[in-house]
């Protein structure tokens, strides 16, 4: 919501307040054209049109600042948001509109977790022709140009060995190397996880698990039989 905004006799926005209440009976309402929505917030810091409602064809101001200190034109804190809806309804094109808007500050970086892809192949509303969106496109048209990077999980390495077994478990690669059930998945795990940590170069240093190379995979796998034989046998 915008709020109430006090204007002095020649129409200028003194200051603007916040809508506790409703307006008693009897108060004067106008519709309001897109001029005046813009004469009113033009001196908010922060303000970000994220589109028109649906009739009128009015553009939305929202005011999306930065959260640093008041004083330099921020929130003075961090802010949560949460969108809900139905399946379809727009949810994920209304998140990238607001991080635009986010984005629109300089003093803000932005981190996405897009488990499903949309913001980072930009494809929202996929199968719909009707909706052309762009998140990149509607960044590219900010003031301020951000840089975007986007990084799939081919490109984070693992540093630890207990979360690359992990990875490896939840792909399968024990149970196809015969290992079945929780538990003995569990020690086929913890057995890779234990030569993992014994890996070493030519110099007798320790390598980290993102040097691993397609010449270690045969080692560790034979291992990994003879101890399924071993268990299973025992």
């Amino acid at each position: 919501a915008l709020g109430v905004f006090l204007l002095d006799e020649q129409g200028r926005v003194v200051r603007r307040t916040t809508l506790s209440t409703p307006p008693p009976s009897g108060t004067l309402v106008y519709p309001a054209d897109a001029a005046t929505l813009q004469d009113l917030v033009h001196t908010e810091p922060g303000i970000f049109y994220a589109g028109q409602s649906p009739g009128d064809g009015l553009p939305v101001p929202l005011t999306l600042r930065h959260f640093g200190p008041t004083e330099q034109g921020g929130f003075g804190e961090a802010v949560m948001l949460g969108i809900f809806g139905q399946t379809r309804s727009g949810k994920s094109i209304l998140a990238a509109q607001l991080l635009a808007g986010f984005a629109a500050n300089p003093h803000m970086g932005i981190l996405v977790i897009d488990p499903q892809g949309e913001f980072g192949r930009d494809r929202f509303a996929a199968g719909d022709h009707r909706v052309d969106f762009s998140i990149r496109r509607l960044l590219a048209g900010l003031r301020r140009r951000r840089e975007v990077i986007t990084l799939t999980t081919d490109d984070v390495a693992m540093e630890g060995a207990e979360a690359f077994t992990e990875f490896l478990r939840r792909a399968g690669f024990f149970d196809s190397l015969g290992f079945k059930g929780a538990n003995k998945e569990r020690e086929a795990a913890e057995r890779l996880a234990g030569m993992l940590a014994e890996l070493a170069d030519s110099s007798g240093r320790r390598r980290p698990i993102r040097d691993l190379t397609a010449a270690d995979l045969p080692l560790l796998v034979k291992d990994l039989a003879r101890f399924a034989d071993v268990i299973y046998a025992t």
